[in-house]
C-alpha cells in the first residue's frame, strides 16, 4: 500500500531577531541587573551568559553559548523609517489603531538585537552579515528574545513593541497579554491581508499571507479568501504551525485538517512562478458548519459598483492587481536592518 509522502520541514530562520520597546520616558536598567536576570530565567536551557559585559554604560552586549544579546538604552526616537512596512500593513492598523501615534510621539527607546557570535561592527558603506541562526539556536534566540523583552516590559510599559522577526508592531497592553505565554504564534506571525472584496452569507470574504511562518516550517502561508473571521483563521495558521513544527514534517498535498472534526481545511503548495518565485503552503477552507460552510458554497453577492475593484493593501507594502485564488502577491521582507546598524565594542568585567 502507497502512502501520501509527507515532506520534512526545513526552516528558514533570520540572521537574528530584534525588538524594539517605545517609550515617552525610558526607564534605563543596570547591566548587572540585567545578566543576572537572564541567567537566572533561562536556567531550565542550560545556558548561561558570561559574566564579561562588553560596552559602556547603557548600550553594552553579553555572550554564552554562541549567542549574544545586544542592549541600546537610549533617550532619542527610533527613525520612523524603520517603520514604514508594518505601518502600511492593514493588520496593524485593524489591531493598534495608535500605532502611527505611537511611532511618531516616542522619545526614546530599549533596542534588543539576539544573534550568534558575536554583533558585526557598523562600517559605513558595508552591510556585514550575521552569521545564520541554525534551528535548534532560533528556538533559544526566540526565548531569549522574549525574556529580554520582558525584563524591560516589566520596568516600565511601553507605548509600543515592535517585533522585528515578524514585522509586528503591538501596544504595550497587547505585547502584555502575550508576555509570559511559551511560543506566542501571535508575535512570530503577520498575516498580509487581501480581499477580493466578494460577500459570501453576508460576509465579505478575506484571506492573508503569512510573514514569519517559514521561519518555523521553510515556506509562507496563504489562507484563501472566505467568509469567517479574521481571528478564526489565525488560530488555526497559528495551531498549524505549532503542530506542524513540533512533528517535523508538513503534511502530503491534498491533506486536511481542523480544531475539530466538523472542520475541513484543504492543504496544497503551489508551483513558483515568475509572478510569484517563492513556494507557499496554500490552505482552503472547505467546511465549517460553525460559519454554514459546507460541500456546496452559494455563488458570492456581487461586488457593488460603488466598491473599488482592487483588494485592501497588503501587508506591509502595497500590492497592485492582485492575482485570484492562491496567489496573493508575496509581501516585502522588512528590512534586515531596520533602525541601521549598531554595534557596542570594547568591554568591561564584573
Amino acid at each position: 500500500m502507497l502512502f501520501p509522502k509527507r515532506l520534512a520541514v526545513q526552516p528558514s530562520p533570520p540572521e537574528n531577531i530584534q525588538t524594539a520597546l517605545l517609550y515617552q520616558a525610558c526607564k534605563p536598567a543596570d547591566p548587572d541587573e540585567f545578566i543576572k536576570h537572564i541567567n537566572k530565567v533561562i536556567d531550565f536551557t542550560g545556558l548561561e551568559f558570561e559574566s564579561t559585559i562588553h560596552g559602556h554604560g547603557r548600550n553594552f552586549f553579553i555572550v554564552g553559548g554562541g549567542l549574544y544579546i545586544q542592549v541600546e538604552q537610549s533617550l532619542n526616537p527610533l527613525a520612523a523609517g524603520g517603520f514604514h512596512q508594518t505601518l502600511s500593513s492593514p493588520f496593524t492598523r485593524i489591531s493598534f489603531p495608535e500605532a502611527g501615534e505611537a511611532v511618531r510621539s516616542h522619545t526614546s527607546h530599549v533596542l534588543i538585537n539576539i544573534g550568534k557570535g558575536i554583533p558585526m561592527p557598523a562600517i559605513t558603506g558595508i552591510d556585514l552579515p550575521d552569521a545564520a541562526l541554525s534551528k535548534g539556536e532560533f528556538s533559544i534566540a526566540l526565548t531569549l528574545a522574549q525574556v529580554a523583552t520582558n525584563f524591560f516590559f516589566h520596568r516600565a510599559e511601553p507605548m509600543a513593541v515592535h517585533w522585528g522577526q515578524s514585522n509586528i508592531l503591538l501596544s504595550g497592553k497587547a505585547y502584555g497579554a502575550l508576555a509570559q505565554q511559551p511560543d506566542p504564534m501571535p508575535l512570530y506571525i503577520h498575516p498580509s491581508l487581501f480581499s477580493s472584496r466578494a460577500v459570501v452569507r453576508g460576509r465579505q470574504v478575506i484571506g492573508f499571507r503569512t510573514f514569519g511562518a517559514a521561519h518555523f516550517l521553510g515556506k509562507e502561508i496563504v489562507f484563501n479568501e472566505a467568509p469567517v473571521p479574521l481571528d478564526w483563521m489565525l488560530s488555526r495558521v497559528y495551531s498549524f504551525v505549532g503542530t506542524m513544527r513540533e512533528r517535523g514534517e508538513l503534511p502530503p498535498a491534498g491533506d486536511s485538517f481542523g480544531l475539530s472534526a466538523d472542520e475541513v481545511i484543504r492543504i496544497s503548495y503551489n508551483t513558483p512562478s515568475p509572478e510569484d518565485p517563492e513556494e507557499f503552503i496554500g490552505l482552503s477552507l472547505e467546511r465549517c458548519p460553525e460559519f454554514g460552510i459546507g460541500d456546496v458554497e452559494p455563488n458570492p453577492s456581487p461586488v457593488p459598483q460603488s466598491a473599488p475593484p482592487a483588494p485592501p493593501q497588503a501587508a506591509p507594502q502595497p500590492r497592485t492587481d492582485p492575482p485570484s485564488g492562491m496567489r496573493p502577491s508575496p509581501p516585502a521582507r522588512p528590512e534586515r536592518r531596520p533602525y541601521g546598524s549598531r554595534t557596542v565594542f570594547g568591554k568591561r568585567r564584573v
